[in-house]
């Protein structure tokens, strides 16, 4: 089973009040799915479901933060994101804007309980830790913790991530970080254009370790170009040495926006035009 969310039919079903059974056979009838992956779907999606009605749907809600800045563009990627080269010099006037609107959104929802709180991108940690530091502080001052249950930064790639970055948010009780290779094969790091090495993620994940996060996703894509199951084997039995405390597997998405769609898409149109012309020729 892949997709977004391969648990949400079987969680549908759960809240419906099937039972276990009835699960099983409607996943292996519908989608022809063993027994031993269906059972592994409804273990995950009661995992999931035990989170979920700890929320308040009535009062609570969610906050994302969004850091539109990266180190480099991932050729797979098609979020939106500015190199930070680029744009280090008006980082201090994103953040001004972005703490204006923290302060309209604390305000019209002063009367509503924050449940969760999460930073992704972009790469957050592409911040400055002075800037990091302002933006966490504001978030303190303005909104009640009171009933927040989750507290997450995508700190992301390792090559923006610093102690001093660390320690600030380690300094403000996030509880969950996540620290995001894709893949622990250097030669396919290179080829997606993350400049970091494998050494880097080992060396960021032990030092948020040592500096007491006790809380750390990892993200793996599966299917990177040029990439066998041999290479994917060997990235699951490094992280597993690693031991992080969860572990987020994607597939591979070839998105409209991202340089990798656009570059075999100009490949599969040279090749049609190629063999065109070689017919024209004969």
């Amino acid at each position: 089973m892949t997709g977004v969310r391969p648990t949400k039919m079987i969680m549908e079903r759960l809240e419906e009040g099937s039972s276990e059974e009835e699960i099983i056979r409607y996943m292996h009838d519908t989608y022809v799915v063993s027994e031993k992956k269906a059972m592994l779907g409804i273990e995950i999606a009661k995992r999931e479901k035990a989170q979920l009605d700890k929320l308040d749907y009535e009062n609570g809600y969610s906050l994302y933060i969004g850091i539109p800045f990266c180190p480099t563009t991932c050729s797979y990627c098609s979020f939106t994101s500015y190199p930070v080269a680029k744009w280090q010099d008006r980082m201090d006037e994103y953040v001004d804007a972005l703490l204006k609107e923290l302060a309209f959104i604390a305000e019209v929802s002063k009367e509503k309980h924050l449940n969760a709180i999460y930073m992704g991108g972009g790469t957050p940690t592409t911040l400055s830790a002075q800037q990091m530091d302002r933006v966490l502080s504001f978030l303190e001052e303005h909104f009640s913790f009171e009933h927040l249950k989750e507290y997450t930064i995508e700190a992301g790639r390792p090559d923006s991530i610093t102690e001093d970055k660390l320690r600030v948010i380690r300094k403000h009780g996030v509880g969950r970080i996540s620290i995001n290779p894709q893949t622990m094969q250097q030669k396919t790091l290179d080829v997606i254009g993350r400049r970091h090495t494998v050494e880097d993620v080992v060396r960021i994940f032990h030092l948020a370790r040592e500096l007491g996060f006790d809380n750390i996703n990892m993200d793996l894509i599966a299917g990177l170009p040029g990439e066998h199951p041999e290479e994917m084997e060997d990235t699951l039995r490094q992280i597993k040495e690693l031991a992080p405390d969860s572990l987020t597997v994607h597939a591979l998405a070839m998105k409209h926006g991202s340089r990798l769609t656009r570059e075999r898409a100009a490949s599969a149109e040279k090749q049609i035009t190629n063999r065109w012309q070689e017919s024209w020729k004969r």
